[in-house]
């Protein structure tokens, strides 16, 4: 893999997490309920990006 490939694929897991932690944060504090859905439907669609990011960075299947 070269290497900007590999810093661009760890930048976006960096940025997915913070993207994580935001939600997480809008999770427990929204200030109602529609915010708390949407924060979680957000931290899910996270989730699964950040599973599609280490199929890519770790070339496994597995992931995918």
């Amino acid at each position: 893999m070269s290497s900007v490939l590999l810093y661009s694929i760890i930048f976006t897991q960096i940025c997915i997490l913070l993207a994580m932690l935001f939600c997480t944060i809008r999770l427990v504090i929204g200030p109602s309920a529609q915010d708390r859905i949407l924060a979680l439907d957000t931290l899910w669609m996270c989730t699964m990006l950040e599973a599609l990011m280490m199929g890519i960075r770790y070339a496994n299947d597995l992931y995918f």
